[in-house]
């Protein structure tokens, strides 16, 4: 558990704070160790460009360099590297544990890894809220090896008759990492150096029905298409739930970490309500939640309320120690638009 869980504690329906010192638009690369010194390989380390993953060992033929220099096309300002080296279940949620505890990273994507694995890196990452990516190729007996409960996996098919298709997935997460997390849906991108499946639309619809995405041709234009984790969860929402605690968390605590003293009286609650205000705030402005609606009587229906206990109603005892409960906060988030369905009427 993160030091701040102890401090300030952020729990939001779909999701709950992430990692302390998450940065949400970095990924980690699980992939084999270097051939030629696979004993020797650093454990974890962060790598800015295809020269340094060079002087770490692998070379241009490697999974692991194709996958950085895939991650590097498509926007990644850097990536980190766990060397991987077949190691049973229990050896991979160690080192899986140990990358976790370097912190610095949200998404997570495998190379040269046993598909037979990828469920225990999915469970793993549902645990410790990070986001899983998997390449399937469009003709594999089993689109989705890992099932369509965990919210925090995706899948995205491949056309195999493209050489680097393969690491689709990387290109994925690297692509919709550019974006701040909130500001984007995970639908409708364009990847470099991808190319896209001429697929049906019952190709489509049955790849969709596994629970994974593809990389399609249509319309003219090739796009990712639909965004979603395996359980049908959008990607886009489960990324900005995590940052949205991670964001409030750090706001509220940075308040209480500032100030000589957050006094326990209703001076002191509404600064603490202000700094979750703020976080929010942020959220309308990037786009994430929305602004004020209005009915069609005139009732306005904010994007999101914060409700903190009324001080009167706390008792001395509970005052006593310093913590406080009862705040809440609900949001309506700004969503996106996928499908549009028009009907139209012509006339002589």
């Amino acid at each position: 558990m993160a030091v701040l869980d102890n401090i300030v504690r952020v729990q939001i329906s779909i999701s709950q704070a992430a990692t302390e010192n998450t940065t949400f638009e970095r990924m980690l690369i699980l992939g084999t160790k270097p051939a030629a010194q696979a004993a020797t390989a650093a454990a974890f380390a962060y790598y800015t460009s295809l020269d340094q993953i060079l002087d770490a060992g692998w070379v241009a033929t490697e999974d692991v360099y194709k996958a950085a220099d895939m991650a590097f096309s498509n926007g990644a300002g850097g990536v980190y590297v766990v060397p991987y080296n077949s190691e049973t279940s229990t050896a991979l949620t160690a080192l899986l544990d140990d990358a976790l505890n370097e912190g610095g990273w949200y998404g997570l994507v495998t190379v040269g890894v046993a598909t037979s694995n990828y469920s225990t890196i999915s469970t793993w990452c549902e645990t410790n809220h990070k986001l899983f990516g998997f390449s399937v190729a469009d003709n594999a007996a089993t689109l989705n090896p890992v099932g369509t409960t965990n919210l925090y996996t995706f899948g995205i098919a491949y056309d195999t008759n493209g050489t680097k298709n393969a690491f689709i997935h990387v290109a994925y997460m690297a692509k919709c990492f550019t974006y701040e997390p909130g500001t984007e849906t995970w639908a409708y991108k364009t990847l470099t150096n991808i190319t896209a499946g001429s697929y049906t639309k019952t190709q489509i619809d049955a790849i969709k029905a596994a629970g994974v995405n593809c990389y399609a041709l249509i319309g003219g234009r090739t796009v990712t298409y639909d965004g979603a984790t395996v359980s049908g969860e959008w990607i886009d929402v489960m990324r900005y739930c995590d940052y949205l605690a991670s964001a409030i968390q750090e706001s509220v605590y940075s308040l209480l970490a500032s100030t000589v003293k957050v006094p326990y009286n209703a001076a002191g609650l509404t600064a603490i309500e202000s700094a979750i205000r703020k976080v929010l705030t942020k959220g309308q402005s990037d786009g994430c939640i929305d602004g004020t609606d209005f009915l069609e009587n005139g009732t306005s229906v904010p994007g999101f309320t914060v409700t903190i206990p009324d001080i009167t109603t706390i008792s001395s005892a509970t005052r006593a120690t310093r913590t406080l409960n009862g705040v809440s906060f609900s949001a309506r988030l700004s969503g996106a638009v996928h499908v549009v369905e028009i009907v139209g009427t012509l006339s002589e």
